[in-house]
């Protein structure tokens, strides 16, 4: 997340941009789920045994207050 949606009160533009590019990782590494789960993967065919875990790694410090 860039500096200013982390510090910026009034204008949330830049908030909701990040917001937005987070959100489209979510439905990238989903969708990816659903194409293992479809066989769409050729070298790693689908498990029903195996749990999946999803996901998404930034590569920043996270703080919540």
């Amino acid at each position: 997340m860039i500096f200013p949606a982390k510090i910026e009160l009034n204008d949330q533009n830049s908030l909701m941009e990040q917001l937005k590019k987070l959100a489209g990782m979510i439905k990238q590494v989903y969708k990816t789920i659903l194409d293992y789960q479809n066989d769409q993967y050729k070298e790693f065919k689908y498990d029903k045994k195996k749990a999946i875990f999803p996901l998404i790694v930034t590569l920043e410090n996270r703080y919540v207050f």
